[in-house]
């Protein structure tokens, strides 16, 4: 079967929009600042500043989302969610279905030459072989990068890596800070049986209150790959979709639970860089 001609990139595009977002697709709590933005002109051509549409249409904007982000995929984090979705078979299928629901969310909101460019680079077969439609991987089980999936995810796209990466970043957070809470709660009592003349030596040895739920067990580390697939396996009922979730409220704010690992892992926040605008 003869396959089209591809569209030419500044066909598919228009040249002055240049890696600039199309809209805000979704704001950080509290701050209103923009975290993910849906840009259709951030295509790559190497060494050329020519604007077209690339695979991933929704991008992570704010900084200490995509610092976190980027953490997880630096320890491990693309192959152990791509080792999860060939062994989970609800996972993978979910992933599966969500290729489909990425296209069907991307399509409708181009132009008819950027849709014809979309549909023979990035979905279904081309000259090149079979591509789905979540960054345009090559194999249906693949996974790119975890920045695309967060932000389709928290643009309104069914997306279980996004979802799941997300609850697990507030949950993550809110291990933290019951940890911090525990240790302040245990040196003040330490301090307090120190001033009426207790062994302050084995006060300070005492074990800080444990907090409950995820808290209690998750480990506020850098091994994403265990502390991530634990997670999941404690919360697969809803591990996997942000429905039914307020995502603008304080009690799932993502950027906010981002800024504090961050912080926690750093010492400091991250600093704004240019590139963080299309990260």
């Amino acid at each position: 079967m003869a396959h089209r001609s591809r569209t030419p990139p500044k066909n598919a595009a228009d040249q002055s929009m240049f890696r600039r977002p199309d809209e805000v697709a979704y704001r950080a709590v509290g701050s209103g600042e923009p975290a993910v933005t849906r840009c259709t002109h951030a295509g790559k051509v190497k060494g050329k500043k020519i604007s077209y549409i690339g695979p991933t249409v929704f991008w992570l904007t704010h900084a200490a989302l995509a610092n976190i982000v980027a953490r997880y995929e630096r320890f491990g984090g693309v192959k152990a969610v791509e080792a999860m979705l060939k062994e989970d078979k609800a996972f993978g299928e979910l992933y599966l279905a969500s290729h489909d629901a990425y296209v069907a969310a991307v399509l409708p909101r181009l132009p008819d030459e950027q849709r014809e460019f979309f549909v023979e680079h990035y979905s279904g077969p081309n000259a090149k072989g079979r591509k789905y439609g979540n960054a345009a991987v090559g194999e249906p089980l693949s996974v790119k990068c975890l920045h695309a999936h967060v932000g389709a995810a928290l643009a309104g796209v069914p997306n279980p890596i996004g979802a799941a990466v997300c609850r697990y970043t507030v949950a993550m957070a809110a291990a933290l800070k019951a940890r911090e809470a525990a240790r302040r709660t245990s040196s003040s009592a330490d301090a307090d049986k120190a001033d009426d003349g207790a062994d302050a030596t084995a006060a300070s040895s005492s074990e800080p209150a444990v907090p409950a739920g995820d808290a209690a067990t998750m480990d506020v580390t850098d091994d994403f790959p265990r502390n991530f697939a634990a997670f999941v396996a404690r919360n697969k009922k809803d591990a996997f979709t942000l429905e039914g979730v307020d995502i603008n409220s304080a009690d799932f704010d993502v950027c906010g639970a981002a800024l504090a690992l961050v912080v926690h892992f750093d010492g400091h926040a991250p600093s704004f860089k240019k590139k963080h605008r299309i990260n």
